[in-house]
């Protein structure tokens, strides 16, 4: 229910979407469901994200990471859980004068040093963490969690893996991903 407040040209892209949802969900042509997703993480992932990035790295052999921003504390979700949520809200008749509007997230967050904590002990290897400049996002949010009340109310979803499991998840996936 917050005011949306786009800072960068991929969430005005979001939300000029979720405007294209409401619409045809108002002209009877979709039952809409917008989706606000957190950071998706698991096996599968190979987009140049935090995890990835890390996963890809350690499996070339380098235990000196050269990552972006430290500080940012986000909402890690795994993939299965993500699935879930979307079977969960897809099969969900909760429609009230407009589509389903819901983020999928644990609600919990995670810094990028427990993430790293979290791989090293799925690797067993003893990482060490260097700011790589050119990694750096000019424009990063301190702190993203979701609210997951809604959901849960709808649906009865809530997460159930936890990061150490997903992040094993995503070491032992990394040959299939194309990560080693």
């Amino acid at each position: 229910d917050d005011t949306l407040g786009p800072v960068d040209i991929y969430g005005y892209t979001k939300l000029h979407a979720e405007h294209f949802v409401r619409y045809f969900h108002a002209q009877n042509k979709v039952r809409g469901t917008i989706v606000r997703l957190f950071n998706v993480v698991g096996p599968g992932e190979t987009n140049p994200h935090l995890v990835p990035a890390i996963v890809e790295q350690l499996a070339a052999g380098t235990t000196r990471l050269a990552l972006g921003n430290l500080f940012p504390h986000r909402d890690y979700i795994d993939v299965s859980d993500v699935a879930r949520g979307f079977r969960a809200l897809g099969t969900s008749d909760a429609f009230d004068r407009g589509p389903i509007i819901s983020n999928l997230g644990t609600g919990r967050t995670h810094s990028v040093g427990e993430v790293v904590e979290a791989i090293a002990a799925a690797s067993g290897i003893r990482i060490d963490i260097q700011q790589d400049p050119a990694r750096m996002r000019s424009v990063d949010r301190p702190m993203l969690k979701a609210s997951t009340d809604k959901l849960r109310q709808l649906t009865g979803w809530v997460p159930s893996v936890s990061l150490a499991e997903s992040m094993q998840r995503a070491w032992d996936g990394r040959f299939d991903d194309g990560l080693a």
